[in-house]
């Protein structure tokens, strides 16, 4: 059996990486699961940036583990540099955001169209050849259509259902 790809990673450089991003991460889950109850705009904020930190946390993790991956005893080269990609994901998961997550097919797209462009087999490069309005189908028939029939069914049953303690009795709400 021939083994073709190869990786051989190791942790002692990426330790450093992981803490400059775990550590604010951590302090910013503290901040949103206290601040819930108190401020609700500080606590949506902190959950904000702990999910973009998490999410550059993910490139950082990418950009270490690709160089030690080789396919037919040939390295994979990644010029990915994490402050050039830092602003870019910012736009996109603003975007995402503002958009209530309607967005969300096309940051897929940047994201994973940006990763290939950059990274090299053998003097070539790659590209994302899907286009956000395929993934917006894909995402709207396989997510987002499902989730929302659930929640309406089951939205249904509970308050078919529902019931209430009202002076020692149990009362249907209907």
């Amino acid at each position: 059996m021939k083994n073709y790809l190869k990786s051989e990673i190791q942790a002692k450089g990426f330790f450093k990486t992981w803490i400059i991003f775990l550590i604010p991460i951590i302090i910013l889950s503290v901040i949103g699961q206290r601040g819930s109850a108190t401020i609700p705009l500080i606590s949506t904020i902190a959950s904000l940036g702990q999910s973009y930190l998490q999410l550059i946390l993910n490139f950082a993790i990418l950009i270490y583990v690709i160089q030690f991956v080789t396919f037919k005893e040939k390295q994979f080269s990644f010029s990915v540099k994490l402050g050039r990609i830092a602003p870019k994901l910012l736009k996109w998961f603003m975007l995402t955001i503002i958009t209530l997550g309607i967005y969300s097919p096309w940051f897929l797209k940047n994201a994973v169209n940006y990763s290939l462009e950059r990274l090299e087999y053998d003097g070539q490069s790659g590209s994302f050849l899907s286009t956000g309005g395929k993934l917006l189908k894909y995402m709207l028939l396989t997510l987002y259509i499902p989730i929302i029939i659930i929640t309406v069914i089951f939205t249904f049953f509970i308050f078919d259902n529902m019931y209430y303690y009202n002076d020692n009795n149990w009362m249907a709400i209907a």
